[in-house]
Parts: C-alpha cells; sequence; structure tokens
C-alpha cells in the first residue's frame, strides 16, 4: 500500500558491479532498514505523486448461468440437440487501472485554457516533483484530488459487467455400421465492458473513468457464428467387414481395415478495437477512440490485406481536440479473418497377433492451405492503417503428420 511500504536492496557488491563484494549476508543492511512513511506525514503522504489505491468496499464478483436442452430422436441411429446456454456477470474486475483522479469531461470545454499557469496552493508543501513549483496548470487544482498526479484503482476493482447469450444446435447420425456423422453449430453473442486482459492480445483501458457504460460492447471474444462438422468412415472392407469378408489375411492387410475420418470448422474471425493518439493524456484520460460516422460504411468495399476496412478519413477519424471519441470499444463487424480450416486423417490398421495390432495414420492440417488472416493495424494515424500483415495466433500453414501406435 502507497505510504505502508518500502523497498530495502542489498548492495552486495560495489556499484551492484558484481565483482567486488560489499555488503556480506551477515550484515546486508549497515546502515540499518529505511521505514515506510505511514501515516507520519499525514495528508501529504504521497503528495505531488501518481498513487494506488483500492476501495474498501470490495464485493465478490459473480456469475449467473442457465442453460437448456432439448434432445429428440428422429431415427433409431440419428439425434437432434437444440439448446440455449446464458451467463451474467456482475461485479467483475476491470483488468486494468482505473484512475479516479482523471479530469471531469465537463471541463474539456475550458480547451486550452485548462493549461494556464495559477497559483500553486501546495507549493513549500510539495518540494519536488511537478507539482512543487510556484504555479501549476489549472487543470490540475480541477481534479478530484489535486494534491496527486494519477489515482489508479487496482485491476481487480469490481466494476465490470458481462452477458452472453448462445443459441446451439448439434446433430448426431450413425449411417449403418461404419460411418459416423457429427454437426455442432453455435450462434451467440457475448457484450460486456471489459474483457479479459493479458497483455499480448487483449489489453483494455477506459476512455471516460466518469462514463464506464460508454466501454460497453460486443466482448473481445465475441465468436457470433461457429460451425464445426466431423465424420468418420470405417470403410466396409476387409475380414468380417460387408465387402470381402472372407478375404486372406494378405490381401487383408493390404486392402482392410482402413479408416478415412475428417474435422472442417467454419467460424467468425474476433473482433477488433480502434485507437487513435490521445492528446487528453494530460488530463488523466486512459486511451483514445475515434469517432465513426457508420460502421456499416467502415466495413464497405472489397476486403483485402492491403485495406482490410475502409480507412477513409470521411469514415473515421480523430475526434475533435478536448472532445472524447465515439467508437465502440469493440467494432462488430470489422474483425480478423474468419476461421476456415479443413483436416483429414487416412488411418491403416494391422492385426499381427490376438494381442498385437499395428495402426500407421497420415494426418493433414488445413488441408486447403486456407490462411486465417490475423489483427488488422487499427491505430489510427499509422502508416499500415488498414493493413493485415500476420496470421491470427494459432493459424498456421498445411500441416502433414505421420505416426504409427502398436498395441499389445
Amino acid at each position: 500500500t502507497d505510504g505502508f511500504s518500502i523497498s530495502n536492496p542489498v548492495v552486495a557488491t560495489v556499484n551492484n558491479g558484481g565483482f567486488i563484494p560489499q555488503n556480506l549476508i551477515s550484515n546486508p543492511f549497515p546502515t540499518g532498514l529505511q521505514l515506510p512513511a505511514a501515516n507520519s506525514l499525514g495528508l501529504l503522504t504521497d503528495a505531488g505523486l501518481g498513487v494506488n489505491a483500492i476501495y474498501l468496499d470490495h464485493p465478490s464478483p459473480y456469475v449467473q448461468s442457465i442453460s437448456a436442452d432439448f434432445q429428440y430422436q428422429l431415427f433409431s441411429n440419428a439425434m437432434i440437440e437444440l439448446g440455449y446456454q446464458g451467463s451474467l456477470g456482475r461485479k467483475l474486475p476491470v483488468g486494468y487501472a482505473l484512475n479516479v483522479n482523471q479530469l471531469d469531461p465537463s471541463y474539456l470545454s475550458l480547451g486550452a485554457g485548462l493549461n494556464t499557469p495559477v497559483a500553486n496552493p501546495f507549493y513549500g508543501y510539495i518540494t519536488s516533483g511537478t507539482l512543487s513549483g510556484k504555479t501549476v496548470q489549472a487543470y490540475q487544482l480541477l481534479r478530484p484530488y489535486p494534491q496527486f498526479l494519477n489515482v489508479n484503482l487496482i485491476t481487480d476493482t469490481p466494476a465490470a459487467t458481462s452477458s452472453f447469450n448462445a443459441l446451439n444446435f448439434k446433430y448426431n447420425q450413425r449411417i449403418g455400421k461404419s460411418v459416423t456423422a457429427l454437426v455442432t453449430y453455435q450462434w451467440s453473442k457475448a457484450i460486456d465492458d471489459t474483457s479479459e486482459t493479458q497483455g499480448w492480445e487483449i489489453g483494455d483501458q477506459e476512455r471516460n473513468a466518469y462514463n464506464l457504460s460508454a466501454e460497453r460492447s460486443i466482448s473481445a471474444h465475441d465468436v457470433p457464428q461457429y460451425l464445426t462438422t466431423s465424420l468418420i468412415w470405417d470403410l466396409p472392407v476387409g475380414r468380417g467387414k460387408r465387402f470381402g469378408g472372407n478375404m486372406n489375411k494378405v490381401v487383408d492387410g493390404i486392402i482392410g481395415n482402413w479408416q478415412v475420418s475428417t474435422i472442417i470448422s467454419f467460424a467468425s474471425g474476433l473482433p477488433l478495437q480502434f485507437s487513435c493518439p490521445n492528446t487528453l493524456s494530460t488530463y488523466g484520460f486512459q486511451a483514445c477512440r475515434p469517432d465513426i460516422t457508420s460502421l456499416s460504411s467502415l466495413a464497405a468495399g472489397n476486403q483485402s490485406t492491403q485495406q482490410w476496412f475502409n480507412t477513409s478519413s470521411s469514415v473515421v477519424f480523430a475526434p475533435p481536440a478536448y472532445t472524447i471519441g465515439t467508437a465502440p470499444r469493440y467494432i462488430p463487424n470489422v474483425r480478423f479473418g474468419a476461421t476456415d480450416n479443413a483436416s483429414m486423417s487416412v488411418r491403416k490398421s494391422f492385426v499381427l497377433t490376438d494381442r498385437l495390432r499395428l495402426s500407421i495414420q497420415a494426418s493433414a492440417y488445413n488441408l486447403s492451405n486456407t490462411p486465417q488472416y490475423g489483427r488488422a493495424n487499427t491505430s489510427l494515424g499509422s502508416l499500415t492503417f488498414g493493413q493485415v500483415t500476420s496470421l491470427a495466433p494459432g493459424a498456421t500453414s498445411r500441416q502433414i503428420e505421420l505416426g504409427a501406435r502398436v498395441q499389445f
């Protein structure tokens, strides 16, 4: 906690050079330990600095889930399933440092007047840093806590909400004794005002601490359409099968006991988040979102890796000076490239003895070698704005594997 903790690094070698010993383990702090100021400075504790804080009222987050499924047997060998799945999250961690010392947006109408030097009431009390001079800029004294710079609430501050609704469909059928088919489909929508922040792909931040509801949009992990089909076909050829049931072992070893399986997946890409140069960061605003005249116009045109969306300045542009951009946190109709993936395996089994079997399998992943394009550059003002220069995380080119397995 700020003011109540302090670090005492050990200086083990001269100038920390790692060569000449200085303070040995027997007496690592010869000049004593530095103690935290605690509340000895009263209201001046950490004055003039940026601080971290936590709300004393810290309720537990919770998620309510509901699901319902309906199954119906169409035939003796076919089953259909229709279901609903939903969840509602409340008091969830925001996942980022929420700056509660941001300037109230109502003051932005003062424009450049926010930067006017005014007498500093903390002069003489704060003795170092940007708030120690005789004057400060006017906006600093308009902040909720003018004696501090940013006041960041910890990342697990319970201020987020989420919702998820999905319609699930599944069809399963066995055709004869040799073919099994499975089709699954999900139509869903995920909404939240902050998504999981893991840093390398998803990183949220509020544009206005006074209006977190402006961040409510499609979730970073929203995938509205997901279709998967799989087929397993045990070829009915070989000893004990429909065709060639009495063939000799040599012929069976060549043309018997083959299996072919396929998996085909189609899915929507993840939504994209737009950003712009943050001209309000001085006043404590943590992120900038552009203005977009029309989401449909943003997605219009022939999509290519050189222009993934409409980059025209009449469609997407930086907000005017001293205003907050209005673009949704995540854009529902401008996304990563869709998943279009087909995989196939062929397996041949050999019965060597009653207790010994050998299987040889060849597998091809992303059989059609279809690329799944990754995140387009959505940083307004970048030279590559609107371009896609990489594949989606986890996407690969065609891969072929050969394997063998012995069962005994």
